[in-house]
Parts: structure tokens; sequence; C-alpha cells
């Protein structure tokens, strides 16, 4: 996310540039730095234990669960949540995106631009477009809890579109002898909370696509196991250069400008008869044209961190 939003700090903090005059260890201890500052009782806390929280942030998980970590640690300490001026473990990890918000302001305005989109779409019942590279990808959730994902590019590179309805509940038609299927309901609050995590995800799946393609170009072997590379030990600084430039490829592509350009609303997505889609047509796309203005300026690619992949 650093890289997207052209945050030199954070691309340091990753170890993607080369850190210079940077006291903080990394991104996670800077994140978590400004907890403590304002919730002094963390500062015995292990790396392992404030990572997670920090991860569970990123995944998309809410404070509930994050709060637990928090108890975890109250116990290890002795510590009762009950005593006078022990902080609740919910405000506590509520605090934790407000760091993450204030050391980095460009992850706030992106987050902001997304739940504009988010709302917007979702009230006319659309996906949210994450089309980055060539592939083409749209991410929605549904009242059911399951994920619909739709693929608009087929191998022939033409575009295809493939729409898939859940049913919200069934009613059974005794006439005609069958169910009657309804269309779900978007889950609006899960989109909120999950597309963020989508777009990491998908950030990653196009850098690591990145780095396969230049092993087979320069017919190299690689293992793979998930998100895990396996290569031999004379190909280390071949991988780090693979995807140190991969992350480059990905952002002299303007992921943000694609992201906000690929989730206009289109006539053919709405009724052009009913005003009210109409409106929300027209707004969302007028915001689109103002978001594009504040989107951060091009940054200046530094000099590769060997620790990149650390």
């Amino acid at each position: 996310m650093s890289l997207f939003c052209s945050n030199k700090n954070g691309l340091r903090l990753t170890n993607v540039f080369n850190k210079k005059n940077y006291d903080e260890e990394d991104i996670y201890k800077s994140i978590h730095n400004g907890v403590v500052e304002k919730f002094p009782i963390l500062d015995q806390m292990t790396r392992k234990e404030y990572k997670a929280i920090i991860m569970k942030l990123s995944y998309g998980e809410g404070n509930q669960s994050r709060s637990e970590d928090i108890k975890d640690y109250y116990r290890r300490l002795d510590i009762s949540t009950k005593s006078s001026g022990i902080a609740s473990p919910y405000k506590i990890t509520a605090e934790y995106p407000s760091s993450l918000y204030n050391k980095f302001p460009s992850f706030k305005l992106l987050k902001k631009q997304i739940d504009i989109i988010i709302a917007a779409r979702s009230e006319l019942n659309l996906p949210i477009n994450l089309n980055i590279s060539a592939i083409y990808k749209t991410t929605q959730y549904y009242n059911m809890d399951k994920a619909i994902t739709y693929t608009f590019r087929g191998y022939d590179n033409t575009s295809k579109k493939i729409k898939m309805y859940i049913p919200e509940n069934e009613l059974y038609d005794k006439k005609a002898n069958t169910p009657k299927r309804f269309e779900a309901k978007v889950n609006k609050n899960k989109m909120l909370r999950a597309t963020m995590p989508n777009l990491i995800h998908y950030l990653d799946a196009i850098a690591l696509q990145h780095v396969t393609t230049r092993f087979r170009e320069e017919n190299k072997p690689l293992f793979t196991v998930h998100d895990e590379f396996y290569v031999r030990l004379c190909d280390i600084h071949f991988t780090k250069m693979a995807y140190f430039n991969a992350l480059k490829q990905i952002y002299d592509d303007r992921p943000w400008f694609s992201i906000l350009d690929s989730n206009k609303i289109l006539d053919y997505e709405i009724d052009l008869n009913n005003m009210k889609e109409k409106m929300i047509q027209q707004t969302l796309n007028d915001l689109i044209k103002t978001f594009k203005k504040s989107i951060p300026e091009n940054l200046l690619f530094e000099e590769m961190n060997d620790n990149i992949l650390k």
C-alpha cells in the first residue's frame, strides 16, 4: 500500500527503499509506537503481539477480534481490565487505525475514497472493481456471507462478463412446484471492511506474477507454494531485483488512477429512466474526477534496499 499511495517513508519502513536516517525499526513498530504514545501501558508488548494486531487490521478484522489480543497481553502482565485507570482493550485497538492514518495520511485518503465508491456502487448493487493490470477482477459481498467474483477477460483477450446471483431467501411456489429465487442484498458493511484487504492481496498477486514471469524469461528454476517462493541460493539477488522491478512496474501503471477509473458508473450499469440511479451515477463520477486531483504526486524510485523481502 505504501507503493500504491506513493509513500516513501512507508517504502523505507517495509525495506523496499534504503532507510535514510530513519530510526524506527519497521512499519509495524512505527504504527505501534503511535499507539504507545497514547497508551503507555503497551510499552512492554512484544513485536509478535503488536504485529498480530496490525495484521488483523490489514485483513479487515474488526475491533472486537483485535481486542482479544489486548486482553491476552493484559493477562500476561496480570492486569485486570476492571482496574482503575486501565484503558479498555476495545478502546486501545480502535487507536491502531488512527496511528496508521496519522503516520501515513495518503492511506487515509485512499480509504476515504474507496469507502465513498463502495457506498455509491453498493446502492446500485454493483461490484467494486480492482482493475490494475491485464487481470480484471471485481468483488462483491452479500448477506449470505459469500463473495462473488466476476472475471472479464478471456484467453482471446476479448471482454467477457459473468454475472451471478445468490438468493437472499427462497420461497416455494406451490403452483409451479419450484422454489422462487430472489436476488441477494449487498452486505455494505462487509464490503467496507473487506475491499482494502482484497486490494492488498491483489497487489501482492500481481507482483508475484511479474516475478514468476521473469523467472520463466530467464529459464530459471522456481518452486512455489501459495505465496512462498523457493529459489536457488545463486538466484537470491535475481529474485530481489525481480520483485523490486515488479513493484516499479505496478507503480508505473498508476494503480490509484486505474482503481478510480474502473469504478465510474457506466450507462449500461443503471436504469437510465430511473432518476435516483442517474443521480448516484452523476454524483460518483463527478467525485471521482475530484479524487484524481488529490492523488499524491509521482515518486522517484530510489535505490533498492538489500534487505527487501526480509
